[in-house]
């Protein structure tokens, strides 16, 4: 006999705070750097650039933003270790090292609970530092389901992304998450 597990309104809602406490957990562990970056100003020695060259590297950055945000929001219980690969190719160096060690417990939970979520990006805009560096703020809308999939929790987080250039792609280097569940 196959049991489904099925969440009461409370359950659901439990759920999601309990998925929201790990998203803020991610945002501290990784915010970190971020914060210490705009503490001490700009960033280092990279290429200054014309305003046309800016342009264009705020561009490319935020459509690899774009494409890592979904990544991040979207994973199936079912399907784990493929959903939080996407890092490997995305990330750098640096940044893959933090991301596994705070994705870690997210796939227990997420594993454990059944979770299914997907994530699109509604609005995003970026500021370049210079023309290798690259901050891309992201509105992502994600829809959260168990496999009870009998109810749906709406979450919209917002997600700011440091974007480096490295071998002629935009690279994730550091994320700060800030979690909304709609009500």
């Amino acid at each position: 006999m196959n049991a489904v597990l099925r969440l009461s309104t409370t359950g659901w809602r439990a759920v999601a705070v309990a998925l929201a406490g790990v998203v803020v957990a991610l945002s501290v562990g990784l915010g970190f750097a971020l914060q210490a970056d705009q503490e001490g100003g700009t960033r280092g020695t990279g290429t200054q650039g014309s305003a046309a060259t800016l342009l264009a590297a705020q561009a490319d950055a935020e459509k690899a933003a774009r494409a890592a945000a979904i990544n991040l929001t979207t994973y199936d219980y079912r399907t784990l270790d493929t959903d939080f690969d996407w890092v490997v190719v995305a990330g750098t160096e640096a940044f893959r090292a933090r991301y596994a060690e705070v994705s870690a417990p997210t796939k227990r939970y997420v594993a454990e609970f059944k979770v299914r979520a997907e994530g699109s990006v509604d609005q995003a805009a970026a500021t370049a530092q210079d023309a290798d560096h690259v901050t891309v703020l992201l509105f992502v809308d994600q829809t959260l389901t168990t496999a009870a999939g009998s109810e749906r929790q709406l979450a919209n987080p917002r997600v700011r992304m440091q974007m480096v250039r490295s071998g002629g792609r935009w690279l994730v280097d550091d994320v700060a998450v800030r979690n909304l569940v709609a009500q």
